[in-house]
């Protein structure tokens, strides 16, 4: 079966959803399991062949690693805030660990209508 890639990130080669950003939910033999938390949920994920995606070297966290291996509950919320973490990872942007539910909201102070904001 080759590597695990429950957690990874990935994004669609083929197909409509082509180059959309998702995470794989579970895999079976030849295919994977993905969802974005917006259109495909993790409880009823667009099943793919892994032929068609690209995996990204890159992982959920660690806290949601550990519920999407044992199968427990994940709401699409989770899923949406590990891709927006991602994306906020790749464009530099602060970010919030997994669990501060307390944690005030960051903002970017790239733009100057967030300076603004933020004033």
């Amino acid at each position: 079966m080759g590597i695990r890639m429950i957690g990874q990130f990935a994004t669609s080669k083929a197909g409509h959803d082509k180059g959309r950003l998702y995470v794989v939910v579970a895999q079976e033999d030849d295919f994977v399991y993905l969802s974005d938390g917006r259109l495909k949920g993790p409880d009823q994920p667009k099943k793919k062949r892994r032929k068609h995606i690209q995996p990204i070297n890159a992982r959920v966290e660690e806290c949601l690693l550990e519920r999407l291996r044992a199968g427990e509950k994940v709401y699409p919320e989770e899923i949406k805030y590990a891709l927006k973490q991602y994306y906020r990872k790749q464009v530099q942007l602060p970010i919030i660990e997994c669990g501060a539910k307390d944690a005030p909201f960051i903002r970017s102070e790239r733009h100057a209508s967030d300076k603004a904001i933020l004033s």
